[in-house]
Order: C-alpha cells, then sequence, then structure tokens
C-alpha cells in the first residue's frame, strides 16, 4: 500500500516528527518517518566548519536530500510533512513536487532566528506548497518570502507522553521541589531563574547549560526524558511556562506538555497563552518580569486550594483538541488531503479522544 504521508523530523521521543509519526498511525493514516539525524552527521570539526562558514549546512545535506526523494520514488506518498529547519535541498523539494507530492513543513523554529537562520533553508522554504507556523510575529515575512499557503498553528501535546504521573515507584525516583523549570538557560530567563534561586524557594531545573551557572548549578537535574518530566513535574507545586523570545513565540511545545500533565503554571504574559488559557487565576498565573515570577511562584507555593483548581482546569482546557492527532488534522484539512484519508482520520481521531487512557 502507498504511503499516505512521509514525515521528515526528528525520531528522539520528544521530537515533533516523531509525535506527528505517531499521531498519523493512531488516526489509521499510513505514514512513513525520516529520520534528519543522519544529515547532521559527521566528523566534529567537519559539523562545526559548516556551521560557522558554510551557512550552517548539515553536513551531508545533499545526501539526505538524495535519498528522501529516492524513498518517495519509491513509496509514493501523497504528502511529505518535514519539520523544523528540514534537511531538504530546494532541488530536491523541486524533485518532489514534480512527483506530485504535497510539501509542508511545520516550523518549530523560527527560521529567522539569528542562532540558526541560513540562506540554504530560505530558498528551500521557497519551494514548500504549505507552511504552518506557531508563531503569529513570522507569518508576515513568511507570506514575503514563499507563495506557500500560511497558517498559523500552535503547537501540540504528544498523548503518548505527557499526563499526569501517577507510578508510585516512578514518583519516588525523583526529587521534591517547589518549582520545576524544564528549557535551557537562554540569555533573557537567566535573571528569573537566578531571583527564583534567591527566593528561598527549592527549585527543580532541566535543560542545557544550567550547569554553567554558578547560581542555578545546586539546583541542575541534567536532560530529561519525558518520564522524568512527568514525575518531576508531578513532585512539584508550580512549573513554569516560558517561550523562547528569540524565536519570538507565543506558545511552545512546553505549554501543551505542562498542561496535560496537569500542572499549576505560572506561564510567561503572551497573547497566545491569554488566549488559550483565559484570565489571571482562571487556569494559570501570568509574569512578565523576573520579580512577578518570583511572586507568583510564592504565592502559589503557599496556596494549595488554588495550584488545585488550577491544575484541574488547565488540564480540562488542553485535553480537548490540542493533541498532536489534533494538529494533523487540522493540517490535512488544511492541505485538503484525500476525502478517504481525511474521513477515516476525523472518525478515527474522535474514537481515541473519546477512550485515550490519558486523555
Amino acid at each position: 500500500m502507498n504511503t499516505n504521508i512521509m514525515v521528515v523530523g526528528g525520531a528522539l521521543e520528544t521530537n515533533v516528527g516523531l509525535s506527528l509519526h505517531e499521531a498519523a498511525s493512531t488516526l489509521g493514516i499510513a505514514s512513513e518517518l525520516v529520520d534528519t539525524l543522519p544529515a547532521f552527521s559527521g566528523p566534529r570539526l567537519l559539523r562545526t566548519l559548516n556551521w560557522r562558514l558554510n551557512d550552517r549546512r548539515p553536513v551531508r545535506l545533499e545526501e539526505f536530500s538524495n535519498f528522501v526523494v529516492q524513498r518517495c520514488r519509491k513509496t509514493r506518498p501523497e504528502i511529505l510533512i518535514s519539520t523544523g529547519i528540514a534537511p531538504l535541498t530546494s532541488n530536491a523539494l523541486q524533485q518532489l513536487a514534480d512527483l506530485n507530492v504535497v510539501l509542508a513543513n511545520f516550523q518549530t523554529d523560527d527560521p529567522w532566528n539569528k542562532a540558526h537562520s541560513s540562506r540554504w533553508y530560505l530558498k528551500a522554504l521557497a519551494h514548500y506548497h504549505y507552511i504552518f507556523s506557531p508563531r503569529t510575529a513570522s507569518l508576515p515575512q513568511l507570506r514575503s518570502a514563499t507563495s506557500a499557503n500560511v497558517s498559523y498553528l500552535p503547537f501540540g501535546y504528544d498523548r503518548r507522553l505527557f499526563y499526569p504521573e501517577t507510578d508510585a515507584t516512578a514518583l519516588m525516583k525523583t526529587p521534591q521541589c517547589d518549582v520545576v523549570f524544564a528549557g535551557g538557560a537562554d540569555k533573557d530567563r537567566l535573571a528569573a531563574v537566578e531571583l527564583l534561586a534567591k527566593s528561598g524557594l527549592s527549585l527543580g531545573l532541566y535543560g542545557g547549560y544550567w550547569g554553567k551557572h554558578d547560581f542555578a548549578r545546586p539546583f541542575y537535574r541534567g536532560m530529561a526524558s519525558a518520564a522524568t518530566l512527568r514525575s518531576a513535574h508531578a513532585n512539584s507545586r508550580v512549573a513554569i511556562g516560558a517561550v523562547r523570545r528569540a524565536n519570538r513565540d507565543g506558545n511552545s511545545m512546553r505549554t501543551f506538555e505542562l498542561a496535560a500533565m496537569g500542572c499549576c503554571c505560572v506561564m510567561e504574559d503572551t497573547v497566545d497563552h491569554l488566549e488559550l488559557f483565559g484570565k489571571e487565576g482562571d487556569a494559570v498565573l501570568y509574569f512578565d518580569s523576573p520579580e512577578s515570577l518570583v511572586a507568583k511562584c510564592l504565592t502559589l507555593c503557599d496556596d494549595d486550594n488554588a495550584r488545585s483548581t488550577m491544575a484541574a482546569r488547565v488540564r480540562e482546557l488542553i485535553s480537548i483538541g490540542h493533541s498532536y492527532e489534533d494538529r494533523l488534522r487540522e493540517m490535512l484539512a488544511k492541505i485538503k488531503a484525500p476525502v478517504s484519508a481525511l474521513a477515516f482520520a476525523t472518525v478515527r481521531s474522535d474514537a481515541v479522544a473519546a477512550s485515550a487512557a490519558h486523555a
């Protein structure tokens, strides 16, 4: 049977590419996942030189692109969905379009973020038929840079991975604390976390580069799997939901994952978060400065009632319409996928939503 969808993206546990592939399977849609990791493999020196001096090109960009083209010639997918700054050249995408493959990209990263912007990717981006972005700030640029059908589509959460942890054995393995933050040590986050570290609250920090900072080192617990994140958040009073300012994000992957785990959240004050969670205190509290973050964490840590009420409400809000099954359905509806596939997806998704163990 022909592959209806090919997903070109990361295959690690919490990668959006894998989540979309699994979502397709849940919806009864044939899907193939092509892991992008091989495109970036190679000698460390060559990877460094390519990144710094050669327009941030993946070492095996051409080789990987050719592989995807050949794979599509064999399996004939109707739709290819790539994620993020996908290692596919403009030439490869043109060949795929010539094969009548509908080309879509879900922008997990902002292509104009100076940390990873590249000319080769912007050139390739112009060959997509559909572009989905979780950030409204980039929509005008995308529409100017491409002739694609550009749509806003927020991040989502993976039902398989993010739900309230209740396993006693797993919980015993993870330290308890007042406040958890899972995310990288971006420059704009340092002041807030340093102030939290001085507040007297016990912290749990997960993600890259926190170990480099003296104030954060005592609270740093390394990188985390989905299982560790579930346990860490279940063993905390408050979770912080921050966006990446360098990405111009209004929502993030963690926005939905925290809510799906039933956390009591202090979310960064953004238009997207306000639209998702409503006014202050309905489901979450909002912060717009290091001082307000600390003040609201302190308030919630002392209020068991408010924490339990908001945690229940935020999970209720996110549980319907925000999984990656839902996001895939939205993509297919926009792409105008073959009627048979879309109809089947709709029926199966409704059944899954009603019966999922962690819905």
